[in-house]
């Protein structure tokens, strides 16, 4: 009867244990793609995107070749920013990702012609099978009516997902769209806003699902928006409500690009920082194993020791 009783502890020990690092394993999977155009010279310059690429292996993850730019007469630039200059980043000392080394970086655009810009992954992205992704990125702007928007493409198509511009237009808005690669602005906004104010520090996240491949072919993009200077507080896990969330099918592609759009004029100046893209959501925010993890790993421990004592 003791036996069984010690046994029947050790098993949900191990068990509680066992599970506990699955979950803070699987929250934090890997860092696929990030960049965080870390390398451009500085202190004060502005640098030409076009080219780019940066080589510590670090600012840099799954990125390969060089930046190219369609900038509509070289308005995207890489800035490096003095002290007192602002760059979209999360705020200091939080849970979020922040810039890395505390660089000053940022891409940022300054007329409504649209810039696009796109680099070579060392890894391809399998859209052709099921599977789930993360992606976040920073922002910051002089208003919600500019262009931000992050994704993935190939030679034939693109998947793009942020801000449609804004201004209180019920066709624009926030957004996530699969089509012909285009140099045009936003697709399959609805009018749901961005909660940004003027030069406010925004944090999104998108977490991309596709499912039902080899039919239908669906994507869902579920898409959370954070306004990190009135609220700093970032989802330990996905959110129970996201911002927008946009569906559609026929997606079957194998993506081997990072991909942007950017654009803003009179005095918006849409800056955006630290591209990543992970299987988690802990991948693209920062954030620790879940406290349900952490529970369930300490309950196996204090079991463990329970019985030694008893022994």
């Amino acid at each position: 009867m003791i036996c069984k009783t010690r046994c029947s502890i050790r098993h949900i020990a191990a068990s509680a244990i066992a599970i506990g690092l699955l979950i803070a394993t699987s929250a934090n999977a890997a860092v696929l793609i990030h960049e965080s155009f870390s390398e451009m010279p500085g202190p004060t310059e502005d640098g030409d995107l076009n080219g780019y690429a940066g080589t510590d292996g670090v600012s840099e993850i799954g990125l390969t070749g060089t930046w190219a730019l369609v900038d509509n007469n070289h308005r995207g630039k890489v800035r490096n920013a003095g002290a007192a200059d602002w760059t979209p980043r999360g705020p200091d000392g939080g849970h979020v990702v922040d810039e890395v080394g505390g660089n000053l970086h940022f891409i940022e655009s300054d007329n409504w012609g649209v810039d696009v810009g796109t680099r070579p992954l060392s890894s391809t992205v399998d859209f052709s099978s099921d599977g789930t992704w993360y992606m976040s990125f920073f922002s910051q702007a002089g208003g919600d009516d500019t262009l931000l928007q992050i994704g993935l493409s190939n030679a034939t198509n693109e998947l793009l997902w942020g801000n449609g511009y804004g201004n209180g237009n019920t066709s624009q808005g926030i957004t996530a769209y699969h089509q012909a690669l285009s140099s045009g602005d936003a697709t399959n906004a609805d009018g749901t806003f961005m909660d940004a104010g003027s030069w406010d520090n925004a944090f999104w996240v998108a977490k991309l699902e596709k499912t039902n491949s080899g039919t239908t072919d669906d994507v869902t993009v579920s898409i959370k928006q954070y306004n990190l200077t009135s609220n700093s507080a970032i989802d330990a896990d996905d959110p129970a409500s996201w911002t927008r969330v946009v569906s559609f099918g026929g997606v079957t592609d194998v993506f081997d690009t990072l991909h942007f759009k950017q654009s803003g004029g009179n005095g918006q100046f849409p800056g955006m920082d630290e591209f990543r893209l992970g299987e988690s959501w802990s991948d693209v925010t920062g954030v620790v194993p879940e406290p349900s993890a952490i529970a369930l790993m300490v309950l196996g421990g204090s079991a463990l020791a329970l019985l030694r004592r008893r022994a």
